[in-house]
């Protein structure tokens, strides 16, 4: 049940790093789709407890982040997404090869943050691709501490100037409450927490978000959201809304009173809840529920 890492090549040529945490005879399988800035590696203590319910783990790096290419974590494009549909197809093409290697298994996403943006279009975009979606932290709209309305629009028009300026949208301690973890993380060269967004990003998420809602409105897979509620770098009141807006027959929301937004990298107290959670989510999903014994 260690993690093995390979790379897998896209449809644009690039590769990017693969990670997976298998088991033998899995009851399910679990796709990471982690948010911006970071990378699937870090899900590795996550993955590995999941792993004890005989629940496979997979996940590659996004496009720009970790190990995947086009960008070395010294380049000036690290983690600038240059458009959100090639992220999207890069996880659907894996969960097709997923599907094709576990037909009879659920195969559910794992998103985090911007992550879970990209988890709820694949679900709409292919819905055969996948049994259900853990949502955690999803930014559907950004907290105004984070990229309010005023970072927006003048990112909006310094993108026509200077598109590749990086402008700080968080800080550090927004991602986690458990200090060692954050120093951890500001220490993994694989990690961006500190590099801010592009004006062009910011522009890019500001378009996607505004289309969210009405995708949002076809999301008919089952899925979970997992908020903490001392999240702020994503607003909790739209994040919640997605109960309202999806026609899905089977979907939950789950708060953390302490939690902020890596739940998966919490005070143990915190994360040990958020695991078991997930859990529960996978064994109990009414449209696939799963044999624990």
């Amino acid at each position: 049940m260690s993690q093995r890492i390979d790379y897998w090549t896209n449809e644009n040529g690039h590769r990017l790093r693969w990670r997976e945490w298998r088991v033998e005879r899995p009851k399910a399988v679990l796709f990471i789709s982690h948010t911006y800035g970071l990378h699937a590696g870090i899900f590795q203590d996550c993955a590995l407890e999941i792993n004890k319910h005989n629940i496979g783990v997979f996940g590659h790096d996004h496009l720009y982040h970790g190990e995947s290419d086009p960008a070395t974590p010294c380049s000036p494009n690290r983690c600038q997404f240059h458009c959100f549909d090639d992220p999207v197809r890069d996880i659907a093409e894996r969960l097709r090869t997923l599907r094709h290697e576990y037909p009879k298994i659920p195969i559910f996403i794992w998103g985090h943050g911007i992550g879970a943006v990209f988890a709820i279009r694949v679900a709409v975009e292919h819905p055969n691709h996948t049994d259900g979606l853990l949502l955690e932290s999803p930014f559907i709209n950004p907290s105004e501490t984070a990229i309010g309305w005023h970072k927006t629009f003048g990112a909006q028009i310094l993108s026509f100037v200077v598109p590749d300026l990086k402008i700080p949208v968080t800080d550090p301690s927004f991602y986690t409450s458990e200090t060692k973890t954050l120093s951890k993380l500001l220490a993994d060269p694989l990690c961006a927490l500190r590099l801010g967004m592009s004006t062009n990003l910011i522009s890019l998420l500001s378009r996607e978000l505004k289309k969210l809602e009405s995708t949002i409105a076809l999301l008919e897979t089952p899925f979970c959201v997992f908020l903490g509620e001392k999240d702020k770098i994503i607003s909790l009141f739209s994040a919640s809304r997605i109960e309202q807006l999806s026609p899905s027959k089977d979907k939950n929301v789950i708060s953390y009173p302490p939690g902020k937004h890596c739940l998966h990298l919490e005070q143990a107290a915190i994360k040990s809840s958020f695991i078991i959670d997930i859990i529960k989510v996978l064994f109990f999903c009414e449209s696939n529920p799963i044999e624990i014994f």
